[in-house]
């Protein structure tokens, strides 16, 4: 039997029901049960004369009128009402679905109750108050701290009449879903006002154990995601990737699990997205109440490492230097267990690129010589002379930048030796650092213009990836490398050997590698795409200048699109191209084009040389004297680019460049 206080609501939802009107009904699922329940009923009380059949729907009407808006019924539908309620409170059982149905419409109306009396109780108080202010402000001698008081309690009042509603409107919500035991039975004590017996139910025992239960669940349910992620990113899904990832730290919020996906981000050079995820990842670990593992430390400090080096790329080398120097703190204080002094080593050797990149070169050879020495105190294993000889490289490669050839050399050569070492045993991991570290030496030869070792080292390097490209069922890991070595080969034989046709093939190879990879990852090679086409409009500016702004706009495309999402990256090649591009417009008699470019390109070098002036001040320089020569510009911007290029006349590019000043003065 439906129980009397809630009968006319039940009377009210079937009779909604049977005229179409309670789409809630359809959301349960209860709808048809219902509808053959009322049919049922109204059949026997015609059967039985009760009502005639003509006028059932004119009936339900009624009915439902009556429950909405209780008044007295006409005399000639009190017995019709009360045959109604009997009729269906005897087929109801026999319909399972309905039963449910009406069972959760008991618990909701014992809310709706509820509702109404927190609603009575808080209105009742707060025109007390209403009527206590109203009278306070009424007397002489006006208490303004008690009238502030008053209002106050008022407001509170409001906001905790708010909470309350709110609360019983999420039970409401929530009970509609939840089917699971525990909180059926507290929420049944709950409905009958027997909060103390609900809130033991709930107690800290019971919710623990299923808490244990779900989180478990949970971590399944993750890996399942996981495991599927991976499988996409074996097939270049990428997208549909990152969806699974997403949806395993949805379901399991562990740095574990979004590790692999922050690692994948920054391979994939989606670098905010990358810092993003570690930045989860760093507060999840740093949350933790309890006193702090070694595993926890150790890898809070590879994640501050981490998010160093992607700040580093995206120029914000205040960020980074913080991250890097906490990673560096937390090492060294674990540096009683001797392995951690080479993860040190390697923070180290990224700090000294952060001094890099502002031409602090001297602060740099510090970092590296200091990170080098650790190593080379400890006892070598694969992973110390590893690390060390990715460090020897990093330090070659800057010594060449400061024209220290000599000790660029024997960087290099001890670098080169100790990757070959490593590479007899393990040939697949290692043979790609052989060829990096040759291609990087013979930037070195190139640049001291010893053209021989630097085409019989390129001519070493690009053997090994041909071996590896051609060796491996999976193709792409080292079609990197051999694009890069194709390139900058092309440029020793374009601009220093003069064979031309032979360079124009080696960036086609080049361009060609990168296009296959910038499918599978447009964010990390489509600016190697761009520097490749960059570098054939260089080649064909004098022979075919059509050609040649044809690569050219379609480089600056590539940055302009790459500028959206990592807006101060690209910034320097975009005024490159500029920069590269402006004279063949003029050449084309397109001086209105030609003018836009040099406008765009002083524009972007005075904002970079605001936070590297060392590094773009000659650039800049450079575009005023272009200026001048091509667009006629006012010659005072020569007087400027003199005096930016007598701060570097130790430099042959500035040098050559104060002669051309010269000859334009």
């Amino acid at each position: 039997m439906i129980p009397e206080p809630i009968s006319s609501f039940i009377i009210n939802i079937v009779a909604s029901v049977t005229l179409g009107t309670y789409e809630k009904l359809i959301k349960r699922n209860a709808e048809q049960e219902l509808v053959k329940i009322v049919d049922e009923v109204l059949k026997l009380l015609i059967k039985n004369s009760i009502i005639r059949d003509f006028e059932k729907r004119d009936f339900l009407k009624l009915l439902k009128q009556y429950t909405e808006n209780p008044v007295q019924l006409p005399k000639e539908y009190n017995n019709k009402y009360v045959e109604f309620k009997n009729t269906f409170n005897s087929i109801l059982p026999s319909y399972q679905k309905a039963t449910n149905f009406i069972l959760l419409l008991k618990q909701d109306k014992s809310l709706e109750i509820l509702q109404r009396e927190i609603s009575q109780r808080y209105n009742e108080e707060k025109q007390q108050l209403e009527q206590n202010i109203k009278e306070l402000r009424e007397l002489r001698d006006f208490d303004e701290l008690k009238f502030q008081e008053l209002n106050k309690k008022l407001k509170k009042l409001d906001i905790q009449k708010t909470i309350h509603l709110t609360q019983i409107n999420e039970l409401r919500k929530v009970n509609e879903v939840i089917e699971e035991k525990l909180y059926k039975k507290a929420f049944d004590l709950f409905s009958q006002g027997k909060i103390d017996e609900a809130l033991s139910v709930l107690n800290e025992p019971n919710l623990r154990k299923d808490e244990k239960i779900l989180d478990k669940k949970k971590k399944e349910l993750a890996n399942r995601r996981l495991l599927k992620a991976r499988l996409l990113v074996l097939k270049n899904n990428y997208n549909e990737a990152f969806t699974n990832f997403e949806q395993a730290i949805k379901l399991y919020n562990h740095p574990v699990n979004i590790i692999e996906y922050a690692n994948l981000l920054v391979e994939l050079n989606y670098i905010d997205l990358a810092i993003s995820k570690f930045k989860t990842i760093l507060k999840l670990l740093k949350d933790t109440p309890k006193e702090k593992t070694e595993k926890e430390l150790v890898n809070t400090a590879k994640v501050l490492n981490k998010l160093g080096t992607l700040y580093a790329e995206k120029n914000e080398i205040t960020n980074a230097k913080e991250k890097l120097k906490e990673a560096y703190s937390i090492f060294i204080k674990l540096s009683s267990k001797k392995n951690y002094l080479l993860d040190a080593s390697y923070v180290l050797g990224n700090l000294a690129k952060l001094h890099i990149i502002k031409n602090e070169y001297l602060q740099a050879n510090e970092k590296y010589e200091e990170a080098i020495n650790i190593l080379r105190s400890l006892e070598k294993n694969e992973d110390i002379l590893s690390v060390f000889a990715f460090l020897l490289r990093g330090l070659a490669n800057m010594q060449v930048d400061i024209k220290d050839y000599k000790q660029a050399n024997d960087s290099f050569d001890e670098a080169l030796s100790i990757y070959k070492n490593l590479a007899i045993n393990k040939p697949e991991e290692y043979m790609n650092e052989v060829a990096t570290t040759m291609n990087d030496f013979a930037r070195l030869f190139s640049v001291r213009n010893e053209i021989e070792k630097a085409t019989i080292t390129y001519n070493s390097a690009l053997s090994i990836y041909i071996d590896l490209v051609n060796g491996n069922s999976i193709q792409l890991p080292f079609m990197e490398g051999f694009g890069s070595v194709l390139n900058n080969f092309a440029l020793l034989l374009a601009f220093k050997t003069n064979k031309i046709p032979m360079a124009i093939n080696y960036f086609e190879q080049a361009l060609f590698c990168f296009r296959e990879l910038s499918l599978q990852n447009p964010n990390g090679f489509l600016p190697k795409v761009a520097s490749v086409l960059n570098n054939l409009g260089l080649l064909y500016q004098i022979k075919d200048r059509e050609y040649a702004l044809t690569q050219y706009n379609e480089a600056l495309l590539i940055y302009e699109k790459l500028k959206k999402t990592n807006p101060y990256i690209f910034l320097p090649d975009i005024a490159g191209n500029l920069f590269n591009s402006m004279p063949l417009y003029v050449l084309n008699n397109e001086k209105q084009k030609a003018n836009e470019n040099y406008n765009e390109a002083v524009i972007i070098y005075k904002k970079l040389i605001k936070d590297f002036p060392k590094v773009y001040e000659i650039e800049y320089a450079r575009i005023l004297i272009r200026g001048v020569y091509f667009l006629k510009k006012d010659k005072n911007n020569l007087v400027k680019a003199k005096k930016i290029l007598l701060k570097h006349s130790n430099t042959p590019i500035a040098v050559e460049h104060l002669k051309l000043i010269e000859n334009l003065e």
